[in-house]
């Protein structure tokens, strides 16, 4: 089917064309150009419209925006090419300025069939043909995406960056913050197990002693236990 579809378009461009360089060479001639600069310059106006449409259709079905120079060169080719086509169908009426903008339209319209089916190759496997690559949505690999953390894993970077360990110092710092003033409720637990075992009040270097802590730490839970 696709090699069907790039020989139909084959002809039919090249037919289109045989007629629309005719029109453009009589355009030419009737404004004073003759012999091989006839040819030439209707030449040069042919080749810069198919040029410029094959660049714009490529850019098409690729889903880039195609450049200013394949722009002017499709815009000024058509204009031209069109101006021939119609002009050589203007004395004939309606039918004949029709027909002549059916050329340059069925041009454009078959180079955009041609390059669809040359940009859309089919692939064979398993003897069922598929869409080739250029149809399939563009998938995003793993080196593609960003690096994200997943909570719970343990990375082993060789050095952290400057961001991630200026955020976990402020958490270190909120958390002390948020815990300063306030004795660690185990010990407040242990202090009350040692007054009903000993049945007194620990000071805070024995109490220190009895529970592994520092003095500081003693001194802290035995003034929660009294406001308490």
């Amino acid at each position: 089917m696709r090699g069907l579809n790039i020989f139909g378009a084959m002809v039919v461009l090249a037919a289109n064309l045989y007629v629309s360089f005719n029109h453009t060479l009589d355009l030419f001639e009737s404004a004073g150009f003759t012999g091989n600069r006839a040819v030439v310059a209707t030449i040069g106006a042919e080749a810069g419209f198919l040029v410029g449409v094959v660049n714009l259709v490529v850019a098409r079905f690729k889903g880039i925006q195609p450049g200013w120079p394949a722009k002017a060169s499709g815009v000024l080719g058509l204009f031209l090419v069109g101006w021939s086509n119609v002009a050589a169908g203007w004395p004939y009426g309606v039918v004949g300025v029709a027909l002549g903008l059916y050329i340059p339209a069925m041009m454009f319209a078959t180079e955009a069939n041609l390059g669809w089916s040359l940009s859309n190759k089919p692939t064979k496997e398993d003897g069922q043909t598929t869409p080739s690559k250029a149809d399939q949505p563009t998938k995003t690999t793993n080196q593609d995406q960003p690096a994200t953390k997943v909570v719970g894993r343990e990375d082993k970077p060789t050095s952290k960056p400057s961001n991630v360990v200026d955020m976990a110092d402020r958490k270190a710092k909120k958390t002390t913050t948020s815990t300063r003033g306030k004795a660690d409720p185990r010990l407040v637990e242990k202090l009350k197990e040692f007054i009903e075992k000993e049945g007194r009040f620990p000071s805070e270097r024995e109490f220190a002693i009895y529970a592994d802590v520092s003095r500081y730490q003693a001194r802290k839970a035995i003034k929660e236990y009294k406001a308490g």
